[in-house]
């Protein structure tokens, strides 16, 4: 018996409903659809060796419930990946791509300003900065939207402040922290995502 593993419905409907523009919202529920055919593909590769190990055994020490009990085990594992990582998209990733979105058409009005109705840089914002920096000094793209939002800045100013600050530690001799992440496929994600979607002007060097 193979493993059959159900298909979720796109998310597209509810990223809109959260403030995501609808062909971003499309593209995004794509980029979810890929990331749980590659759950549903590890979920079936491992259950098809662990059923063949199984079937290998004599047929005296066979287990009669082993293979049904696997499929049990590699379903329940599947819903709850696919469960968890759609909570992700619309709990955490949604409202922070929202920001970031909203920050993108910001940082394509303001090229069309004049330099002296641009934004200049806050000051009252280095020591969170400062802070962020201690703990992390390569954020990811998705956290310098945050920071930006937070500070009041473009992603260019946060941008452009990180690779100063790096410049500056290591003209010093002093260490830049990179902190581990937990799950280096959300990561990546977001990553891909934000490149594919919200591409950096080609002033930013990312």
């Amino acid at each position: 018996l193979l493993l059959s593993l159900p298909t979720s419905r796109p998310l597209t409907g509810k990223l809109i409903s959260l403030g995501v523009d609808e062909h971003y919202a499309q593209r995004i529920s794509a980029a979810v659809a890929q990331a749980e055919l590659r759950f549903k593909e590890s979920c079936e590769a491992g259950y098809r060796r662990r059923r063949l190990k199984i079937l290998s055994q004599p047929f005296s020490s066979l287990d009669p419930n082993a293979v049904s009990t696997l499929s049990v085990y590699y379903s329940a594992l599947y819903s709850k990946l696919v469960g968890d990582w759609a909570s992700y998209i619309l709990n955490t990733f949604a409202p922070r791509f929202v920001n970031a979105q909203e920050l993108h058409k910001q940082a394509h009005t303001s090229r069309s300003r004049s330099p002296s109705n641009k934004p200049g840089f806050n000051q009252s914002a280095v020591p969170l900065l400062e802070q962020f920096f201690n703990a992390n000094a390569f954020p990811s793209r998705l956290e310098k939207y945050d920071l930006a939002s937070r500070c009041g800045m473009s992603y260019k100013q946060i941008n452009t402040w990180f690779q100063n600050h790096r410049t500056r530690i290591r003209k010093e001799g002093g260490s830049l922290n990179k902190p581990q992440t937990a799950n280096q496929f959300i990561v990546e994600f977001e990553n891909n995502v934000l490149e594919a979607l919200l591409p950096l002007h080609d002033e930013v060097d990312d």
